[in-house]
């Protein structure tokens, strides 16, 4: 199947090869001309792991979890050492909630404004970004497995992989339906990263460590898993790596079996650490290579989410309006423009305003000393670190707004969280910290 072009370039989902090699005169080349595929890469000595079901077709063995080097797989990159921070030193909270509003009198949510804040008294360790590597590994579903074992850090938190899903992918393996990848191929996404921001700001960074593995001929090729492509993936590859697009391949099915598989882990909080980030070794160098101005522009960029079906600012014309008189201000929908465009546009702003969603991504283009107007409720309190966090790797200023919850969710459920009001009363406050 062939994606549409995009900067003169075709995308296509890799056939199917139960147990053949990718026919490279057909698909995007993974293996550099002439490069052994029989073993001989010398990154470590792990062995290939047997099929997890009995000969006899009995019951599956336990799941295990263990980490990488307990497998013995490799390390081709370590990461870094030391890791650095996040360099968090308070929260610019600000309320703008009316007090005679139900949820300011709420003890229980006040007490969550304050343990949440507290998270961002002191500085925070980066995750550290590790590659492995090692033959005989099963990429499934984003999993990294071996034989009936699942790598650390290669499924989502909370959903740890059980005897179900050891069966699901015993299963491919009894029917070869896994796809075949001649030489060294590199799985660079997080668990649970579908979205803009995490694509952004979790998995496009790490090509920062890849890329120069790629032009050495020590990794061959880059392995994308999205059911369907996101625009934004074609697009951030072929602006900041247009080098490496033509080594990468989206996977036509769940299991995939390269003769060397190369993949990421980067950890939980630091040891002693009670509050965590999203920001990794890999996200600081890339964030640091982004060119961008010393000092913040004129425009105020206001990140609409009108177009949404949830967290949209009620009165968003209002404030728009007030700030459009004292301020020269955009209101932009990401989605709309290109990521070349969004770097112009957001790289000239004085102050990036919206509600929390995956649009602030775009801050890490910000100047220098921008500052971050970040809309938030209660109930979405606890995501702050995403954009915060960001924001301060970027040099700029972030602020969280309060505003009042509008809707009859009680908790957020897949993502979805109440609307947002903003109080006239409010208006001169938020156009002071811009």
């Amino acid at each position: 199947m062939r994606f549409r072009r995009r900067h003169g370039m075709a995308w296509r989902r890799a056939a199917r090869a139960p147990q053949a090699r990718l026919d490279t005169s057909r698909q995007l080349a993974f293996s550099r001309a002439g490069r052994a595929t029989d073993g001989g890469s010398t990154m470590n000595t792990h062995e290939s792991r047997p099929t997890a079901a009995p000969a006899d077709g009995g019951q599956l063995p336990e799941v295990t979890v263990a980490f990488a080097r307990e497998l013995g797989i490799g390390t081709l990159d370590p990461g870094e050492s030391p890791v650095g921070v996040v360099p968090r030193a308070g929260l610019r909270l600000t309320d703008l909630r009316r007090p005679e509003a139900a949820e300011v009198a709420d003890p229980a949510k006040q007490a969550r404004i304050r343990t949440i804040a507290r998270r961002y008294d002191r500085p925070v360790e980066l995750r550290n970004d590790i590659l492995h590597a090692g033959p005989g590994l099963d990429l499934f579903r984003g999993q990294v497995w071996s034989g009936a074992q699942v790598v650390e850090g290669t499924f989502h938190k909370k959903l740890r992989p059980g005897a179900d899903e050891l069966e699901r992918l015993d299963r491919l393996r009894r029917r070869n339906r896994a796809q075949r990848f001649s030489g060294v191929n590199a799985y660079f996404q997080k668990p649970g990263t579908q979205n803009y921001f995490h694509w952004m700001i979790e998995c496009l960074p790490r090509l920062e460590v890849l890329g120069p593995l790629v032009r050495e001929g020590r990794v061959d090729g880059l392995i994308l898993n999205f059911g369907r492509l996101p625009d934004f993936v074609r697009d951030s590859l072929a602006h900041f790596y247009p080098d490496l697009v033509d080594r990468a391949q989206l996977l036509a099915g769940p299991l995939a079996t390269p003769d060397e598989l190369a993949f990421f882990v980067s950890g939980g909080p630091a040891a002693g650490q009670t509050s965590e980030t999203r920001m990794s070794t890999a996200t600081r160098r890339f964030i640091e290579a982004l060119p961008r101005r010393d000092a913040p522009g004129d425009e105020v960029i206001l990140v609409s989410r009108a177009d949404m079906e949830n967290r949209r600012l009620l009165n968003e014309d209002e404030v728009f309006a007030y700030l459009g008189a004292r301020f020269p201000v955009r209101r932009i929908v990401g989605a709309r423009l290109s990521i070349a465009e969004q770097q112009v546009v957001f790289g000239r702003a004085r102050a990036i305003i919206g509600v929390h969603g995956a649009g602030l991504s775009n801050l890490i283009f910000a100047p220098r000393g921008c500052r971050l107007i970040e809309f938030t409720t209660v109930q979405y309190i606890n995501r702050t670190a995403s954009f915060h966090d960001s924001c301060l790797l970027a040099g700029g200023e972030p602020h969280l707004v309060l505003a009042e919850e509008v809707g009859g969710r009680t908790e957020v459920v897949n993502n979805l969280g109440n609307d947002l009001f903003l109080p006239a009363e409010g208006f001169a406050r938020l156009a002071e910290l811009v």
